[in-house]
């Protein structure tokens, strides 16, 4: 594709992260022919993304994943707006992710996780995600309500509508 049949390449817009790539000049007279080729490399700003799995210890591990140019990227990790050292284990950080593991038994750890990645270019948005704890079951047997894992407001609130729904025979 040509581009341009003069001496100057020139973008009538600001140039983004699709005009990324190599570009080839090519001079033709009757004396010959010649080109140099160049590469563009458009500096951004890191956009970033959580995801989050669980570990065979069945801690919960969270992925800061990063994409900006250039890609050498730091990252920051703040939970419920507190920034988070390295209390848990918190894994070397890559040049585009970085890794943060969440022990299964750390019940106070759960909450708003924010990552911001950060290059030379800027700042990027806030990526958040929101861990839970195990999900906590509740039971009735025999007449009483048994709790497994953790006790938690949302047992408690169905404990007392039961409670209170028994003498009207609502089970």
């Amino acid at each position: 594709m040509v581009l341009a049949r003069d001496d100057t390449l020139a973008f009538n817009n600001s140039v983004t992260r699709e005009h990324d790539g190599k570009y080839v000049c090519i001079a033709e007279n009757r004396h010959g022919k010649a080109q140099i080729e160049m590469k563009l490399e458009v500096l951004y700003k890191p956009e970033c993304t959580i995801s989050e799995t669980n570990n065979e210890a069945g801690a919960s591990v969270l992925m800061c994943k990063a994409d900006g140019f250039p890609t050498k990227i730091n990252f920051t990790w703040s939970k419920d707006n507190e920034t988070l050292d390295d209390e848990f284990d918190m894994d070397s950080e890559n040049d585009d992710y970085s890794v943060y593991i969440l022990p299964a038994a750390a019940t106070e750890r759960y909450g708003l996780y924010v990552c911001i990645a950060i290059n030379d270019v800027g700042v990027s948005k806030p990526c958040e995600r929101m861990v839970s704890g195990p999900e906590e079951y509740c039971s009735f047997v025999l007449g009483y309500w048994v709790l497994f894992t953790e006790f938690s407001e949302y047992c408690s609130f169905v404990l007392y509508w039961i409670l209170l729904n028994l003498d009207f025979g609502i089970r």
